[in-house]
């Protein structure tokens, strides 16, 4: 062990102490504690960019094409802006934890536990990581697109979507209550699988229009056009705005990695993100109250609901990870570990098993909003407190980031452009659904994805054979690589 891991490991050790510290103390009412307990994330998350960033060979660009860029943008708005902003502004929180009520006390509480767990998180994510080496090559060799066989999986994947729209009720559900089509999409796989193919079309798409050095390049623009409207119309039909989000994190990674945009276009970029979160927001307020009222009356209720109560289903996470934490050992037994032991079960298709557990979220719904077919999302941290307590947050959150640090180390090893890159870029927007949702749901649905892609990857020319052979380039060269070529 490098002797800037260690210091790394000892800040995050520190951290994880302090928010233990802060976790079982019911009586940390004061400001000053509340302080601390929003500092143990903070520098968690500074420490942990410094030692990955070193560790990445001094680059950014590894940095942000990492799952830790993201888990940081998801502790820093859920667990430091949300208990600000509750603290400041109690009358923000949601219909749940307001009914139940809070206090500073409790607000320190929850933010200790999710302190507790990104210390470990981060812990395990620097020591899977390793040492990052620099790329043999900028990017792939050029392939030929397999037209007829893009096309096709473009279409498969629509009919897929399209057949569960059409069972979840179609245009007349999405018309009168949107939120419909979300209240029962049991034995729906298939239909998330054809979302993906679609998605994982516009990936290669895109790949390929990147790195085309002339030729091809209006079929390649035809492609990329159909999926994305296509994307965007099963995203709407199935209510699933959170798969197109996904795809295009995807996308911007593979842009990122291919053409490392100019100050003017992240500038821009930012501009048209912050619209984009806007809109996504405006549109789930639209959902929610499709529940009530038809989709048109919904929209006009919701231009005129204020900006921040738009995004209180999005940052309702840290509200219900506060409502569970204050009634979990004393109101609601412990899981002692049930849904951990879901996570390989949820790899049993619901229509073999139509009894399959639901997960976490489900059951947390249960308790906060009983009668509402709804899944309410507790966090990482707030499932593992929910199992077995602080032993198992430290626990399961070490082993959850060492899972995305050996994906990192392993994904940005390959060149951008490539296949395996393309599935590296599927997985890590997947990190925030990790930190947030239940762990057998996500495993579930990130097994959709790649399935929809690689399928989609496979149609459009990106064979496993290559992949072979770009791995065994990689570990030649890694033998060959000087030790001065890492920095530690």
């Amino acid at each position: 062990m490098d002797a800037r891991l260690g210091w790394a490991l000892a800040a995050l050790l520190l951290c994880g102490e302090v928010a233990a510290i802060l976790a079982t103390d019911r009586l940390a009412a004061q400001p000053v504690a509340f302080a601390a307990s929003l500092s143990t994330i903070a520098a968690a998350i500074l420490v942990t960019a410094w030692c990955v960033y070193r560790r990445s060979s001094k680059r950014w660009s590894a940095v942000l094409l990492s799952p830790f860029a993201i888990a940081a943008a998801t502790w820093a708005v859920l667990f430091v802006g949300r208990p600000i902003e509750l603290y400041v502004f109690p009358d923000h929180a949601s219909l749940a934890l307001g009914e139940l009520g809070f206090d500073a006390a409790a607000l320190t509480h929850a933010v200790a536990l999710a302190g507790l767990g990104c210390a470990g998180w981060c812990a395990g994510y620097i020591v899977a990581l390793g040492r990052s080496e620099r790329q043999a090559n900028a990017s792939a060799p050029e392939r030929r697109v397999h037209w007829g066989s893009a096309v096709l999986a473009l279409a498969a994947g629509t009919v897929l979507w399209g057949t569960l729209f059409v069972h979840e009720g179609g245009l007349h559900a999405l018309a009168t209550s949107a939120v419909s089509v979300r209240a029962d999409q049991r034995s729906s796989a298939y239909g998330f699988i054809g979302v993906w193919m679609v998605q994982g079309v516009g990936l290669c798409a895109l790949t390929s229009l990147l790195r085309a050095d002339g030729t091809d390049r209006r079929p390649l623009r035809m492609i990329l056009a159909a999926a994305a409207v296509l994307s965007a119309a099963g995203a709407v039909a199935l209510q699933v705005r959170g798969l197109a989000v996904f795809a295009g994190l995807s996308a911007l990674a593979v842009v990122l990695a291919l053409r490392p945009p100019s100050t003017r276009k992240v500038v821009a970029g930012a501009a048209a993100a912050a619209l984009l979160v806007l809109g996504l927001a405006f549109a789930q307020q639209v959902r929610a109250y499709t529940a009530r009222m038809t989709t048109t009356e919904a929209a006009r209720a919701a231009a005129h609901t204020p900006v921040w109560a738009d995004f209180a289903s999005d940052l309702g996470t840290f509200d219900d990870l506060v409502a569970m934490s204050e009634l979990v050992p004393a109101s609601i037994p412990s899981l002692h570990g049930a849904t951990l032991r879901e996570i390989p079960e949820a790899l049993v298709p619901r229509g073999l098993w139509p009894g399959k557990p639901l997960g976490v979220d489900a059951r947390a719904a249960a308790y906060l909003y009983p009668g509402a077919a709804v899944a309410v999302p507790i966090s990482l941290q707030g499932e593992l407190y929910w199992n077995d307590g602080l032993i198992a947050i430290l626990v399961g959150s070490l082993l959850v980031g060492a899972a995305f640090g050996m994906i990192a180390r392993v994904g940005l090893r390959f060149s951008a452009g490539s296949g395996p890159f393309l599935a590296y870029a599927t997985v890590l927007p997947f990190t925030h659904a990790f930190l947030t949702r239940g762990l057998a749901v996500m495993t579930e649905n990130l097994i959709f994805a790649l399935v929809g892609v690689c399928v989609a990857a496979m149609a459009f020319g990106f064979r496993p054979q290559a992949a072979a052979r770009r791995r065994l380039t990689l570990a030649r060269w890694s033998l060959r690589a000087a030790p001065g070529d890492v920095d530690a």
